[in-house]
């Protein structure tokens, strides 16, 4: 298996960060890690248009993020997964913000494999919480854990299209929101790569952690987690400063970089 870091050459924050993540994966990974160049977003839809693919309900996306942002940073993702059937092996897909906190210990499974921490959130893992001296559900135990959904007992709408908006209710169980939730971090087969290349053409780019979603790809978790997203910059997001969960996430992190900065 490979690994690689995702970085844009000409930004010398994405060069600064994909150091710390090969210097981290070395240290406390105990892997190595090399670098991969992204598609920088100048040119990132003439890009998509010569891989015949098309933007997916963007309008969803487009308040809060950059759209040619978001088509550069799947099309970083999607020469990846190409890479892994031209060369019909496993890769290691990092971005330039993850950091590695743990050794990593392989495991094959022919899928998708998470080993970061979660942007937000940890719903599909809620029924693998070992309880603690007190009896309370408190941690997530260590091991593997495929994203089934097919055994959830709630009401839920697997099966919902890809081209259809999924309904929000009190009563569903998230199951179709049961996304990658960030994509910073995870390692994907050769054959659910070529699914996924094959898949993005047909039906059209989502930002990547939506599009990596266990209702088409098989998807686990391997615990303990190795890496968690450093955000400190973002090379996405609009800068939204009237936006409370903005302000939140800026005034958490001293010399925060918004996305003009971060492209210098």
């Amino acid at each position: 298996m490979k690994q690689y870091v995702i970085h844009i050459p000409s930004s010398k924050i994405s060069v600064k960060n994909a150091q710390e993540v090969i210097d981290s994966a070395k240290e406390i990974g105990k892997i190595d890690v090399e670098l991969w160049e992204g598609q920088h977003r100048d040119g990132a839809f003439r890009k998509m248009y010569e891989k015949n693919m098309r933007l997916h309900r963007m309008e969803e996306w487009e308040n809060y993020s950059y759209l040619d942002c978001i088509v550069g940073c799947f099309i970083s993702h999607f020469s990846l997964w190409e890479e892994s059937v031209r060369t019909n092996e496993r890769i290691m897909i990092l971005e330039h913000d993850a950091i590695f906190v743990n050794e990593y210990k392989d495991y094959y499974w022919d899928g998708i494999v998470n080993i970061g921490r979660p942007l937000w959130g940890n719903w599909f893992l809620k029924d693998k919480k070992v309880k603690n001296a007190f009896g309370e559900r408190e941690h997530i135990e260590d091991g593997f854990y495929k994203r089934d959904i097919d055994k959830c007992e709630k009401p839920h709408l697997v099966g919902v299209r890809y081209n259809k908006k999924v309904p929000e209710h009190k009563d569903y169980c998230g199951c179709e929101k049961n996304w990658l939730v960030g994509a910073h971090s995870y390692i994907v087969s050769p054959r659910i790569a070529k699914e996924m290349v094959d898949f993005a053409i047909k039906y059209g780019i989502l930002p990547a952690d939506v599009f990596i979603r266990a209702e088409y790809f098989p998807m686990a978790d391997y615990l303990p987690f190795c890496t968690y997203q450093k955000q400190n910059s973002t090379m996405i997001q609009k800068d939204l400063p009237d936006e409370q969960w903005w302000r939140w996430k800026t005034e958490a992190v001293e010399n925060w970089k918004g996305v003009e900065d971060t492209w210098k």
